[in-house]
């Protein structure tokens, strides 16, 4: 770039057409009234220090003296700037004047500081013969200038601006101008730019919160005087316009500018000033339009109530809401905006049922809502806001029948949402809430094809909602909602990276997501929407180092995610979601300890969350909303408590969870999720029968579980989630048989449980559970034929097994169970070799197997399951060694183990099923010395 003038008089020069005078104008005085951020004043710019202002600008025809002698004082004008701004347009194109003015420019050698902004037309539209008129550079900013001056026929490529409406528009076209003339980013300029402009909404918010209250008091002053000074009249009516327009002002405008920052607060309080104008106009001055508006001012006051977790609070001002709206309906029922105000307020009632679980109620308000949105829609069906509206209502059904288990409804529901909403985008394709809408219903898709796990189709739709998520926050940076929208796809990619394995990019995704909310929280701490989104990222971050086999670290962060919750919970008791929230966290914190092998730990958190869940359905006004998440806490105190050998609160519990999604399921008799986690409920009583030698009930339990899972397979044959509860209740079916030692019996169920998890692998290879779901079944059939003898028939399955398990664990990032579970085929294998009398064959695997098991012991000493592994590995060993030339081998394999057991039973980690082993290694130990004894 050429250097400028030295100490020049102006800092830019604008060139333009007499016909575009109106845009010389508002350039000219946007630039001069513009301070340039404090931050960046001072700082090195292009031509130095970076000036508080950029003064003065010089306009054509506006600054020059009167004179015959015009063209001199252009030149010395142009001579006298930094830069030259050309606004671009087909006036500009055809006029001498600029065209001359840019090539004067270009002569002095400055080409490199000649900004343009398209107003109007096209650029470079000459290169189409048939749009040739619709150019907007003019010819001598689209070629360059020879050393006399001359135009050559060398393209150029100019520095533009485009303020048009579908382009930059004028505001980002104003910044990327000053941009330039300052030299630095447009990217940080546009930032510094929307914090100032957000200081000064949040100012102007307060102020006019403020002014609204007293002009509220005057004016409710001057209408009640009205009776008693008839003279005072023009006042009254004076007064009452000022109020109603800041009312107005504030119902509207204000909201829709607050709502995207975020602040709560100030929402809150211009919210309340408004409705209580409206509460506390005299009855004579009420009117369809007045009802209207604080219809709409109690809709607000709802909105931030519920964002601030106030559910009851928010109910409160939406049902008062709904009751004005329906009124107006009802008298006017050829009102199409009566009608769509309806089903706005209709579908936030709807909403906060279908939060507490009360899903009939939401189901019927959802589908009222439908039918009259369709009918705005069939009476106008070019309306993008009916077909907006009615996408929303489809989302809604579509996302309940996910959760319900009618999969197919889901999918009708969502994908003609999404034929609606991909049609605005079409009509609107820069348009902000155009863009939202194609996002929500690409999630809404995609939780439904992660429910039904199918991974690959739920990872595609996430694939196409990111980008689009991640464009609109670039696009808005001003606009917080989005950030949060963007946040939230995030979770759900993360999570989709999780359940096929892929743990370091759910780490990636939910870092960046932690990020993003943790922005938001600083942007406005009173926002408890987002304050539990962050504990609930950070909350999702510990699973990932749980399933990574970080059981420590992820123990630690949930003992914080637990006290982030706990303080939520503090301050707003009224907020339903964050006690649930804390009851996850608690239950995350079980499975850590469970994980860790410290299962009373693990019973005191399945508890906590148990107690915690118990209370919301004492709280929540008869809602079902977490009556299964309750059966769900009662099956895990329940397994608990079996593991550790306390059979009556297992017992007791375990029947609570089956009665609880009895009751459900007779409320809702054709609910697949109900009936689904019945099958669950069952399931686990039937373990702790089997557990406590009861078979005979077990196996009739296990026999209830699957017809329930046989009922929903029959109704949905290709659903892999019913194929794979099938699978798994087929499966204990046949381990009760084993259990009691009837092998013959088990071999047909543990068959057919290996038929229905190879059919879900087929329908999709990659997905890892389903894959180990196989190789469990494999060792269950290695064991029956092994008890039956057939040694070389059991090693194939445990081979199969085993190559299974290494794959998955050298594939995946939560390899350590699977590691865990390779080991356990390599003792299998031992053990079939060491039953036919083939000791070195045997040695060599429980070798393999004592590798791995040593490795993850090392890897994580306070993990007492894979302590007890490693002592349990020794011990085979040990076993394997005692023979007479091995006996010193023996003597060390089995006091490593008795050191690891004495330091587990020390810390109370080591589960009562092997403390009976430290007695017996002992005596072993002791028989080995005194046999080796000289």
């Amino acid at each position: 770039m050429q250097a400028a003038p030295t100490d020049p008089k102006y800092f830019a020069f604008i060139s333009y057409s007499h016909n575009d005078r109106k845009w010389g104008d508002w350039l000219h005085k946007a630039l001069e009234i513009y301070r340039v951020p404090k931050p960046l004043i001072g700082r090195d710019g292009r031509d130095g220090p970076i000036p508080a202002r950029v003064f003065p600008i010089f306009r054509d025809r506006e600054e020059l003296p009167t004179s015959s002698a015009l063209g001199r004082n252009i030149g010395e004008a142009l001579a006298q700037s930094r830069y030259l701004i050309v606004i671009c347009s087909p006036n500009a194109a055809q006029s001498q004047w600029v065209g001359e003015e840019v090539r004067l420019f270009k002569a002095m050698g400055r080409e490199d500081r000649i900004l343009c902004l398209i107003v109007d037309g096209e650029p470079n539209a000459t290169e189409k013969p048939d749009s040739a008129l619709a150019e907007c550079f003019p010819e001598a900013v689209r070629y360059r200038v020879d050393t006399d001056g001359n135009l050559t026929s060398e393209r150029t490529e100019p520095i533009a601006a485009d303020a048009r409406p579908h382009a930059d528009g004028k505001d980002d076209a104003k910044l990327k101008l000053l941009a330039g003339l300052l030299g630095v980013g447009f990217d940080d300029l546009k930032r510094r730019e929307l914090r100032r402009q957000q200081r000064r909404l949040v100012i102007a918010a307060s102020a006019m919160t403020v002014i609204a209250g007293v002009m509220t008091v005057l004016a409710l002053s001057a209408w009640f005087g009205w009776q008693r000074a008839q003279q005072q009249e023009a006042l009254a009516l004076n007064a009452r316009d000022q109020a109603e327009t800041i009312a107005t002002t504030m119902l509207f405008d204000f909201r829709d500018k607050l709502e995207p920052l975020g602040r709560l607060d100030l929402m809150k309080d211009n919210a309340v000033v408004v409705r209580d104008y409206y509460l506390n106009l005299p009855a004579e001055h009420s009117s369809a339009t007045t009802e209207r508006r604080r219809g709409v001012a109690l809709m607000n006051v709802g909105d931030v109530l519920r964002l601030q977790g106030a559910d009851k609070e928010a109910r409160v001002a939406f049902n008062e809401s709904e009751r004005i709206f329906t009124k107006l309906r009802e008298t006017d029922p050829d009102n199409v905006e009566a009608q769509r105000a309806w089903t706005v307020i209709a579908m936030r009632i709807a909403d906060q049922h279908a939060a507490l679980g009360q899903i009939k109620q939401a189901r019927r308000l959802y589908e009222a809502i439908t039918v009259v949105t369709q009918d705005l829609l069939n009476k106008d069906q070019h309306s993008l806001r009916y077909r907006r509206d009615l996408s929303v209502v489809l989302v809604k059904l579509g996302n309940m029948f996910t959760d319900s288990g009618a999969h197919e409804l889901s999918e009708q529901h969502l994908k003609r949402a999404l034929e609606l909403v991909r049609a605005n985008a079409l009509v609107l394709p820069d348009d902000k809430q155009a863009g939202v809408d194609v996002g929500v219903v690409l999630d809404g898709l995609a939780n439904l094809y992660q429910t039904r796990n199918d991974k690959s189709s739920a990872l595609e739709m996430m694939q196409e909602t990111i980008p689009i998520d991640r464009k609109l926050v670039r696009d808005h940076p001003e606009d917080f909602l989005l950030r949060q929208r963007l946040a939230k796809s995030l979770a759900r990619l993360g999570k989709l990276h999780r359940d096929v394995g892929d743990l370091d990019s759910a780490r990636d995704v939910q870092t960046e997501r932690w990020q993003i909310l943790n922005e938001l929280v600083v942007h406005d701490p009173t926002n408890n929407r987002w304050a539990r989104s962050r504990a609930n990222c950070f909350s999702d971050l510990a699973r990932i180092k749980y399933l990574n086999g970080e059981l420590s670290a992820a123990r630690s962060d949930y003992v914080e995610a637990i006290g982030m919750f706990q303080t939520l919970v503090e301050l707003r008791p009224d907020d339903l979601e964050s006690h649930f929230d804390l009851a996850i966290a608690h239950e995350m914190l079980g499975d850590s300890d469970a994980g860790l092998g410290s299962f009373a730990e693990a019973l005191s958190s399945y508890r906590n969350a148990l107690e915690i869940v118990s209370w919301l359905v004492a709280n929540s006004d008869g809602a079902s909303r977490w009556d299964s998440a309750n059966a769900a806490y009662f099956g895990k105190v329940g397994d608990t408590a079996t593991w550790l050998g306390q059979y009556d609160e297992a017992r007791n519990a375990l029947e609570n969870a089956v009665s609880i999604m009895e009751g459900m399921l007779s409320k809702d008799p054709q609910n697949k999720a109900h009936q689904r986690n019945l099958s669950i409920a069952v399931g686990r009583l039937a373990y702790l029968e089997r557990t406590t030698a009861n078979y005979e009930h077990a196996g009739k339990l296990y026999q209830r579980a699957i017809e329930l899972d046989e009922a929903l397979l029959d109704a949905a044959p290709e659903d892999p989630e019913a194929i794979r509860d099938l699978a798994i209740s087929t499966y204990q079916l046949g381990a009760n048989f084993r259990a009691q030692g009837d092998s013959q019996a088990a071999l047909a169920p543990f068959e057919s449980s290996l038929a229905l998890r190879r059919r879900l692998v087929a329908l999709a290879p990659s997905t890892t559970s389903w894959r180990g779901d196989v190789a469990e079944s494999l060792l269950g059939l290695g064991d029956i034929h092994s008890n039956a003898g057939a040694y070389p028939l059991a090693r194939e399955y445990y081979s199969e097994a085993l190559e299974l398990n290494l794959q998955l664990a050298a594939a995946v990032n939560d390899g350590p169970s699977y590691e865990r579970q390779a080991a356990f085929s390599h003792n299998r294998i031992g053990q079939s070799y060491s039953l036919e009398g083939n000791t070195a064959a045997a040695i060599e695997h429980y070798e393999q197997a004592f590798t791995i098991v040593k490795g993850l012991a090392e890897r994580d000493p306070d993990n007492s399951v894979w302590q007890s592994d490693y002592a349990l590995s020794l011990r085979v060993l040990a076993q394997g060694a005692a023979l007479p030339d091995e006996r010193d081998k023996a003597i060390d394999y089995n006091s490593r183990a008795l050191e690891i057991l004495r330091r587990l039973h020390s810390t109370n980690a080591l589960q009562d099923a092997f403390v009976p082993w430290i007695a017996e290694i002992e005596a072993d130990i002791n028989k080995l010395k005194l046999t080796n004894a000289p």
